[in-house]
């Protein structure tokens, strides 16, 4: 198995998860933990250990979960045992899909769709958490590319409440995740995100959100909110600054609006 034994190994026992394995995957687990560096081997440890009954598996992987704070490397942990789940969603592992979901706020697809498919109103449940609090979420994983499969799954289990969730992350999301939203905002139009795309317009300092939300303003192509544009912009003093003069903010504006 030289020169990669671990990952080798990892491989081999997920796809022949004999009992004879079990002592060394809890050694091997306790010998990990304490580490200050992290492997990419784990994923593959961890995606092993799910192969094997839930009590198992529950046994190495909650003892991970309960010892955030002692644990040097417990962000990296979190993120493969996410991954391995992920990878194998099951009836058996749903408990603790739920458990990483409710209390550190991570999912991968694959487990979000098993979840979706098998308990949609617990799901849907999450859901809504999950999102309201998606600005404190959010930590640049890729986080962002589950955000359309969410919201297609929220719109069709409940138009209403995921409406008010979109305009709420309308409303605080920083960059990446935004972008997100607002393919959704230009689908649907709804009244119930003007505000909040205004409330940027007058408050964001970050040139793409700014623009980002005055592209979603036009995509309503109504003249009462076009004229809103510019004096809103104006309200905001954190557009300028020594890079880009109010001049530049307004001629700006004024193309996107000749465009329409």
């Amino acid at each position: 198995m030289y020169p990669h034994p671990f990952e080798c190994l990892f491989i081999a026992i997920e796809s022949f998860p004999d009992e004879y394995f079990k002592d060394f995957l809890i050694e091997y687990s306790e010998n990990i933990l304490p580490k200050k560096y992290f492997s990419q081997y784990w994923r593959d440890f961890y995606s092993a250990c799910l192969k094997y009954n839930e009590e198992f598996s529950f046994k190495i992987l909650s003892r991970v979960l309960k010892q955030k704070e002692s644990i040097p490397m417990f962000k990296y942990h979190l993120d493969f045992i996410t991954d391995a789940l992920g990878g194998n969603p099951s009836k058996e592992n749903q408990n603790l899909i739920i458990q990483i979901w409710e209390e550190h706020k991570h999912i991968a697809e694959g487990s979000f769709k098993f979840l979706a498919e098998n308990e949609p109103d617990k799901t849907f449940g999450l859901v809504s958490k999950y999102l309201e609090d998606f600005e404190e979420v959010y930590q640049g994983r890729g986080e962002e590319e589950l955000v359309p499969i969410v919201l297609e799954f929220s719109l069709n289990h409940n138009e209403e409440k995921t409406i008010d969730l979109i305009a709420n992350n309308l409303r605080t999301n920083t960059i990446t995740p935004f972008k997100k939203f607002v393919e959704f905002a230009i689908e649907l139009k709804r009244e119930e995100f003007v505000e909040p795309l205004f409330y940027r317009i007058e408050n964001e300092w970050n040139g793409y959100v700014f623009f980002g939300a005055i592209d979603v303003i036009l995509a309503y192509n109504r003249e009462d909110l076009n004229k809103r544009i510019i004096p809103a912009s104006r309200k905001n003093k954190k557009i300028v600054d020594k890079y880009t003069t109010r001049e530049e903010i307004e001629d700006s504006i004024k193309e996107r609006l000749k465009e329409k």
